[in-house]
């Protein structure tokens, strides 16, 4: 039977807060604190925290307690029902937490979880105490999103449900340093996470993130942005008319890509909008390009003159807490549609004559009798504790068709760390001149060659020398300091930073053609859009004084 949650409210006051319970209560200065002290109060059982006032909807939270414990979870996300009976929105991409703000009673979490979430965290106490939480729950552990209604709250539903620009930093309530707020803007995925997660605190500090919405949700947060990096695709921009506003405001964008989208343009439908024109037409406009491996930066080079090679991060936080080094042999593949035959053909084969337990994304599993497929995770750091629970001893790459091979990067080999898994890989171009000496071990194109890769790995021993080499050399090759020095270019494209420059810039958004553009004539958005560029002239005439 599961364990019910004990509920526990937190009461902030001048000079830090408490949680208090029917059994008891803790305090402390600051919420890394508070966490800490109420998982060693709680131990393992669930809790749910909950504003002052707020009341626990039984039902949900039962549900939702029922979810944390099949799936060896540390946090489940719910919804809350504010006061005028609004609910706020469903945490189903967890990746959201980033600039949503989760609000107090959506969140039921477990003791170890908390500990890990309060290693992390540096924000004091505000009234955006339980959105730090939920996100630093997502960045440290297994954690999913739910339909569940888990409270009722004693307040109306806020204005917005994002988090305010400066605000929206899991690692902290300001920018480490005087440098400017970048915001990266575009579908926060493994392309983001691979890239940016792991940089220093001192720069990801200065990291804003938001998934493209419309126009007028996106507005203030763009105009607030001192630089933009869009990532990959930007179709949308042209639609919503946000590449137009950046350029009316005079704010600079970066691109940001993994992929040359025009190879991928020619071989897969989805990408057909990104031809050699369009690229020309939107970099031109452009101050730089962010290129992930030397060969992308140079397909790339006859776009622009300024590109940055973005190199990929190692970030601590998701390496395996232990290897068990006597566990059977259980191998993952993982890769899009275009290395399917190569799987079929070349890697298969011998893993069905060694029975060896494999798992694989959907693109490869489909149609392979015998391997279990593992669904889809939008959310990078989502799949890697999926992944992990899997118990992985060689995660399998094989080779790929695509006029865009040659300029990926070694981002598989990242991900094998963090699964605790021996890479074995075809030899392509992003593993040019690796070898064992790296914890690596380069399959030639026949069965043959991955069966002989996959009998070492069944030496428990020769696996573990091999992940020792990989891990240490993920760790040097992708040091995060190693980013030092491209953030440093990046940050030096971007525009003062600062509340009165942010202030105009926000004015400027209110009145900017694009914007009245696409108001309708004579319509309640006309009159919030007037009221918004009233308030913000009073706040820039604050600011300037």
């Amino acid at each position: 039977m599961t364990e019910p949650p004990a509920s526990w409210w937190i009461e902030r006051h001048e000079g830090g807060a408490r949680a208090l319970s029917a059994t008891g209560s803790v305090a402390a200065a600051t919420p890394a604190e508070l966490w800490r002290a109420l998982a060693g109060a709680a131990g393992e059982t669930p809790l749910h925290l909950l504003n002052a006032g707020a009341t626990p909807i039984s039902a949900g939270v039962a549900r939702a307690a029922t979810e944390l414990a099949n799936g060896e979870l540390g946090a489940v996300f719910g919804r809350v029902r504010y006061l005028d009976g609004t609910l706020s929105g469903p945490q189903r991409k967890l990746e959201l937490t980033r600039f949503l703000a989760v609000p107090p009673g959506a969140i039921i979490t477990r003791g170890s979880a908390l500990r890990r979430a309060a290693m992390v965290l540096a924000n004091s106490w505000d009234s955006f105490w339980a959105a730090d939480l939920a996100n630093a729950l997502r960045h440290t552990g297994p954690a999913a999103g739910s339909g569940e209604i888990l409270a009722a709250s004693a307040t109306p539903a806020p204005p917005t449900a994002r988090l305010p620009f400066a605000r929206a930093s899991l690692a902290g309530q300001g920018p480490a340093d005087d440098g400017p707020l970048i915001l990266v803007y575009g579908r926060l995925e493994a392309s983001v996470s691979l890239y940016f997660d792991g940089l220093p605190a001192a720069l990801g500090a200065r990291l804003r993130f938001l998934e493209p919405g419309d126009l007028f949700s996106d507005m203030v947060w763009l105009a607030a942005a001192s630089l933009v990096v869009v990532v990959r695709g930007f179709e949308h921009m042209y639609l919503t008319g946000t590449l137009r506003l950046l350029l009316e405001l005079g704010v600079p964008y970066v691109w940001f890509t993994d992929d040359d989208l025009t190879a991928l343009a020619a071989e897969q439908r989805g990408f057909d909008y990104y031809a050699p024109e369009t690229l020309r037409s939107f970099t031109v406009g452009a101050a730089a390009i962010l290129a992930t491996s030397a060969p992308l930066r140079a397909t790339l080079a006859p776009l622009h003159g300024n590109i940055i090679e973005w190199p990929l991060v190692h970030d601590a936080a998701l390496r395996p807490d232990h290897l068990d080094t006597v566990r059977p042999l259980v191998a993952g593949v993982f890769g899009g549609a275009f290395r399917h035959r190569a799987f079929a053909e070349q890697v298969l084969p011998p893993l069905r004559e060694r029975g060896i337990r494999t798992f694989a994304n959907a693109d490869l599993a489909r149609g392979a009798a015998g391997v279990s497929p593992v669904p889809f995770e939008v959310s990078f750091r989502s799949f890697v504790f999926r992944w992990q629970r899997l118990g992985l001893r060689a995660l399998l790459h094989p080779a790929g068709v695509s006029a865009n091979m040659a300029n990926k990067s070694p981002a598989s080999l990242l991900a094998a760390a963090y699964l605790g898994a021996v890479p074995v890989v075809a030899d392509e171009q992003a593993y040019a001149g690796l070898g064992e000496a790296q914890g690596v071990i380069v399959a030639a194109p026949d069965p043959q060659s991955w069966g002989a890769a996959l009998d070492r790995l069944a030496d428990p021993a020769e696996g573990e020398r091999l992940y020792r080499r990989l891990d240490s050399w993920c760790r040097t090759a992708f040091d995060p300091e190693h980013a030092r020095a491209p953030f440093a270019r990046l940050a030096a494209l971007a525009l003062p930073d600062d509340d009165a420059h942010r202030a105009m810039r926000w004015q400027q958004a209110a009145e900017s053609r694009v914007l009245q553009q696409a108001l309708p004539r004579r319509s309640r958005f006309g009159i919030a859009i007037e009221s918004l560029r009233r308030s913000l002239s009073r706040r820039l005439a604050r600011t300037s004084r």
